[in-house]
């Protein structure tokens, strides 16, 4: 395993960690392979202790087979690019962000914060693609969007969301609102609603210039359930 912290991994191969392939709460990773992890693949997690100004920033970088998430991240600046993220036992992708407390925890992220993904592909996992736990947010704080740009999301499954899924806080938590744009949404699956996407029903999302196909829930909305 790694603990990055105010650097760079550049170009390495990190396998079979037996817990986290990758700890940073101030790095980058790029241009390496993160595999068979045995909980999270990249871990950007910081509660119980108060970071308000954390960085990750993943490129050119394939995580896979991690036994629990493939990337988790509450980092203030997350920018996430060129990867391929898959077959994780949980979700691909699993952002927290939280400006105010939760069941006990500090604060997780404020709302200040900036979270894209861009021009990666996220497949084969199975508890949603890209998962995303937005809590209790103060609406008197800057709203910037969650931005998925230019990605393929297949193949994966979940309850609720099977591509993408904003469905971990309750339908009283606000959303900063996620932008889907440019992006292919297909064959994922949902043993609840929206196989393709779920959003609770008080968020703002918008989805342009998409494709979304092929997906399949056991409830409510095949492809998109807002």
């Amino acid at each position: 395993a790694v603990f990055l912290m105010f650097g760079a991994l550049d170009g390495f191969t990190v396998s079979r960690a037996p817990r986290h392939g990758v700890k940073s709460e101030f790095g980058t990773v790029c241009n390496s392979r993160i595999e068979f992890s045995g909980a999270n693949g990249i871990d950007s997690y910081t509660t119980p202790r108060i970071v308000t100004n954390s960085t990750l920033v993943v490129s050119n970088t394939i995580v896979r087979k991690s036994g629990g998430l493939g990337l988790q991240t509450s980092a203030v600046d997350t920018r996430i690019d060129d990867c391929l993220i898959t077959e994780s036992g949980s979700a691909g992708v699993q952002l927290f962000q939280n400006d105010s407390t939760f069941s006990g925890n500090a604060i997780m992220v404020p709302r200040v914060s900036n979270f894209w993904i861009k021009a990666s592909t996220i497949s084969s996992n199975l508890n949603t693609g890209i998962g995303l736990s937005v809590f209790y947010f103060n609406a008197q704080l800057p709203v910037l969007p969650i931005l998925i740009e230019d990605c393929i999301i297949e193949d994966n499954s979940g309850g609720r969301g099977g591509g993408i899924a904003d469905a971990w806080a309750t339908v009283n938590d606000g959303s900063s609102g996620v932008r889907v744009n440019r992006c292919m949404i297909r064959r994922n699956r949902a043993s609840g609603n929206g196989g393709g996407v779920y959003f609770h029903g008080n968020r703002s999302p918008e989805i342009r210039y998409s494709v979304i196909e092929d997906n399949v829930s056991a409830g409510n909305g095949g492809g998109v359930q807002m």
